[in-house]
């Protein structure tokens, strides 16, 4: 999945760009978050390989210009089964829920819904404060799984943003306990908005930027997840201050076998190792200590490389020490 806020569609050099960085990823789902108009953009996107959904923006009061907007697109190899029309209406011009008929190897299908957001970054207005409260109450109603996706405008913890969003984050905070949602940015413990920022303030360089367009998905069936905000080249996108972010999600099916979609294998993997921060760096040391442990107690230094055999043998027996002293030494 690929969601980017574009900060408006007015400018046509953007939509190409857009357009390039999703033909380069081909990813199942994009959302695209924050259109500002009531202007379909179905055309100006590859609507070729994509079925297009919109959410057309919403009128500003006293003003003929329009917020919010988000606009998604489901790759035409997915069945794409129905569209929830029936949505409240403070949710109006923020959120699209779409069915998705995914096959499996063994010849079954199982529905899984999915969320394009854009949340609103004050939620405590008169104007937003339903917006989360009438989420909470869609996703709670699933009767299968879901994955939710877009600018969500919260981070969860200080080290996605310098300052300010607090009541955003106990919203969203609050969103994940009621709904039992895993925030794949929280399988990135070592996450920081200096590097993994999604949305660029102006002291970019100095303070970071924010991560707040996120995904979430359902925990009960969850597998494996993965998501990383990217950096330039042909994602990049101008005329927006944020960046694409990947992400994926893997599911297990409720009726068996393994979802046809999923073009990596699935992989049971235990939390990435932290890089230990300058207040513990002893534990550097402890890693030595522990790798050199282990090689002396395995006899490792008496082993001679005199063919593939031995080369082998001694390239295994080093990476466990390796891995099994990190775990150690860092709490992996």
């Amino acid at each position: 999945m690929f969601t980017l806020n574009r900060n408006g569609l007015v400018h046509s050099n953007k939509m190409a760009h857009i357009s390039a960085a999703i033909n380069y990823r081909r990813p199942h789902v994009f959302i695209l978050s924050e259109s500002k108009t009531n202007t379909k953009t179905a055309k100006s996107l590859p609507n070729n390989e994509y079925t297009i959904l919109e959410e057309e923006g919403v009128p500003m009061t006293n003003h003929h210009l329009y917020k919010w907007g988000v606009v998604m697109g489901i790759r035409k190899d997915i069945q794409n089964v129905q569209r929830l029309t029936n949505v409240d209406a403070a949710l109006k011009g923020q959120v699209i829920a779409v069915d998705l008929a995914l096959q499996t190897t063994n010849g079954m299908a199982y529905t899984h819904r999915v969320f394009g957001v854009y949340a609103p970054w004050d939620p405590g207005t008169d104007d937003t404060k339903e917006f989360w409260p009438a989420l909470m109450k869609l996703v709670q109603n699933m009767p299968t799984s879901w994955s939710l996706g877009g600018d969500l405008n919260a981070t969860t913890t200080a080290a996605e943003r310098a300052s300010g969003g607090s009541d955003a984050r106990d919203k969203f905070n609050a969103f994940l306990d009621a709904v039992d949602g895993h925030d794949l940015w929280s399988g990135r413990p070592d996450r920081s908005r200096y590097y993994d920022w999604t949305s660029s303030g102006q002291d970019v360089d100095k303070n970071g930027g924010s991560i707040i367009d996120r995904f979430v998905t359902s925990r009960e069936t969850l597998l494996d997840s993965e998501i990383y905000a990217t950096c330039g080249g042909k994602d990049f996108v101008p005329h927006t201050n944020h960046r694409v972010v990947v992400a994926s999600v893997i599911h297990c099916p409720p009726n068996g076998g393994r979802t046809l979609f999923v073009e990596k294998p699935v992989m049971f993997s235990k939390m990435r190792l932290k890089y230990p921060a300058k207040l513990e760096s002893h534990r550097h040391e402890s890693f030595c200590k522990l790798v050199d442990a282990h090689v002396n107690s395995e006899g490792l230094h008496d082993i001679c490389v005199n063919d593939d055999e031995t080369f082998i043998k001694l390239y295994t027996e080093f990476g466990k020490a390796m891995i099994s002293a990190a775990e150690e030494a860092t709490g992996g």
